[in-house]
């Protein structure tokens, strides 16, 4: 997933316009900084990977090749290394035009074609938090103390929830949970806690046995019931709403346990 800037095709176009005011008798001086900044627009499209153009990549490599004929590759050489006011050539000019006209035919027909998406802000969250670092809900501070497994499914939770995957971003939010509840029980137990199964039940009985916050517990064991449980059938899904209210609930459950890992200062 990339993020497009489509700003940038208002700028393409802006920088593209000028040069269809290129007419017999033109001058290179007034027009050697446009054709110089379409060409630099034009080059950077080739280059760039967030929009995947195909169709229009030819004419777009012969509207390059049309500039070239007239203005050198080289800026310095290009601004100031040319007669400012030698006229145009007119066979230069019509290949300008010629290749620009074919150039907006295919770019307009291709446009369309390219999938970009709008997404809708989720809740009180920022999409683009959500898209490239969901962790943010949490402090630096704490992210520091955040297991590395927890911190990618966090990150995968925030954007399946931008994306309208809330059943995926529940089960990555689960994950996570489970995580931070080993390190925390590796810390209550001081690496010493062995649960006979690998489940929920198990762990939550063993940060019992080691005297685990009892707000902790009652909130693993209601997320246990509705969330874990139910998200491991394939037919239950989870609806959007819940999702958001989960990432919240997991927000707490998970500072608390971090909050517990802490070794406390001495008073003095």
């Amino acid at each position: 997933m990339k993020r497009v800037n489509v700003h940038g095709f208002v700028l393409l176009g802006q920088a593209l316009q000028p040069l269809t005011d290129l007419k017999e008798g033109s001058l290179y001086g007034d027009f050697a900084y446009s054709l110089y900044n379409a060409r630099e627009f034009l080059q950077s499209m080739v280059k760039s990977e967030n929009v995947p153009l195909r169709t229009c990549l030819s004419a777009l490599d012969g509207l390059i090749r049309a500039i070239d004929c007239i203005v050198p590759d080289d800026m310095e050489a290009a601004m100031f290394g040319q007669d400012r006011k030698k006229e145009i050539h007119s066979g230069e000019i019509y290949l300008v035009q010629e290749a620009l006209g074919k150039f907006q035919t295919v770019f307009a027909e291709e446009l369309p074609l390219v999938h970009t998406y709008s997404v809708s802000q989720k809740g009180a969250y920022s999409t683009p938090d959500l898209v490239d670092h969901a962790e943010i809900i949490f402090s630096a501070e704490m992210v520091k103390l955040l297991p590395a497994d927890a911190i990618r499914d966090i990150q995968q939770a925030g954007r399946c929830l931008a994306f309208d995957v809330p059943t995926a971003a529940a089960f990555h939010i689960l994950r996570a949970i489970e995580s931070v509840m080993l390190k925390y029980l590796s810390f209550l137990s001081k690496e010493k806690a062995s649960p006979k199964k690998k489940d929920w039940f198990s762990y939550i009985e063993s940060l019992k046995e080691f005297s685990a916050e009892q707000t902790v517990i009652e909130e693993l064991n209601q997320i246990r019931d509705k969330y874990r449980n139910p998200i491991m059938h394939p037919k239950d899904v989870v609806s959007l709403d819940s999702a958001l209210a989960f990432f919240g609930k997991a927000q707490f459950v998970i500072q608390m346990m971090i909050e517990g890992c802490k070794t406390p200062e001495p008073p003095f």
